[in-house]
């Protein structure tokens, strides 16, 4: 299930912290920028209430690491979560297959960028839509978001990343100016 919450500026951060795991305050403290701090926080407590609404968890999820880092709720191995944030907002999705998520900022297209990261195909994608920017930001969210979901984290080639293996669930809210994707194995 994915959940989105895209009004970060109305988090008391005073209460949400009084609701986080210490495990994740140390986290937050760490983070320099006020508005960062208010999106690490809100991811977190976006995992809080997915968690207690699918799986009925009401105590803050503790994270422990795969060998490659990626993190898993501790003692919840039959849980896969991911969070993802943006400027614009945050995004987490719950399942009992591995999941990914990513959200990102919708912003201008910059051709260079795109062909260093994009195939033959996906650059034809682009190119031939009449909002390259939003096409970039859905193939790139659809790329994190897989890689997300294997563990595997951003990687040097990022053309190679097989988009046509799984599902794909892809949110486009320009209103609000961010798109998110998440990446379930099927």
């Amino acid at each position: 299930m994915i959940y989105l919450n895209d009004d970060i500026e109305t988090l008391d951060m005073a209460s949400a912290m009084a609701r986080i795991s210490e495990q994740r305050r140390e986290k937050v403290m760490l983070i320099r920028n006020e508005h960062d701090r208010k999106l690490s926080v809100a991811a977190y407590l976006l995992l809080c209430d997915a968690l207690e609404t699918e799986y009925g968890m009401t105590a803050p999820p503790v994270f422990d690491y795969h060998e490659g880092g990626k993190p898993f709720i501790a003692g919840r191995r039959d849980i896969c979560s991911s969070m993802s944030h943006c400027h614009c907002g945050v995004a987490c999705a719950v399942s009992d297959r591995p999941v990914g998520i990513d959200i990102e900022t919708i912003r201008p297209y910059r051709r260079e960028l795109a062909e260093r990261v994009m195939n033959a195909e996906e650059m034809g994608v682009i190119t031939s839509s009449p909002h390259p920017e939003i096409e970039f930001i859905r193939l790139w969210t659809m790329k994190e978001s897989f890689l997300k979901m294997t563990g595997e984290g951003i990687r040097s080639d990022l053309k190679q990343v097989p988009l046509s293996s799984t599902h794909f669930t892809t949110t486009i809210n320009t209103a609000r100016g961010y798109i998110c994707t998440a990446c379930e194995m099927t």
